[in-house]
Formats: structure tokens, C-alpha cells, sequence
């Protein structure tokens, strides 16, 4: 981990058991149990969500790298904080 810090990166940990997680355009992508089928605002649920090998998955906006295993986020797809 020291190696990462002095990039400036920081692991964002694991994911929780039944979830997956993956990287599609360097954004982090999560699917699983704990996945909503999409929003209200449809025009907002295209956006943010896809399926996938037939699976739902939620585009996170958050730019992540996988460094020796491990997500590291670096930035965002937008200005959202």
C-alpha cells in the first residue's frame, strides 16, 4: 500500500458478497443482488444502466484503475461529488 500512496491512490476495498464489479471504458461498473433494475426518469436509467452477458449493470461514474488486483478510482465520468 505504500507504493500506492505515494501515487496518491487509495484501494476502494472489495466488493460485497453476490456483487461483481468491472471496468467497461475505464469506469466502474457493479452488478448483483443489490442492483436496482433502473430509476423513475427512464432517460436516466439508458444512461446508467446496461445489461451485460444478460446481467444488470449500474455505470458508477467513477474513473478506476486495477492495479496488482486491487480498484483504485482516480477521477469521475462528470462533476458529481
Amino acid at each position: 500500500l505504500k507504493n500506492f500512496k505515494k501515487q496518491g491512490l487509495v484501494p476502494i476495498g472489495k466488493n460485497f458478497d453476490n456483487t461483481e464489479i468491472k471496468i467497461l471504458d475505464n469506469e466502474l461498473l457493479v452488478s448483483g443482488d443489490s442492483v436496482v433494475d433502473g430509476y423513475m426518469e427512464k432517460k436516466l436509467s439508458k444512461e446508467k444502466f446496461s445489461i451485460i452477458n444478460n446481467k444488470n449493470w449500474y455505470s458508477t461514474g467513477d474513473l478506476v484503475k486495477k492495479i496488482e488486483g486491487k480498484y483504485f478510482i482516480y477521477g469521475r465520468k462528470d462533476t458529481l461529488i
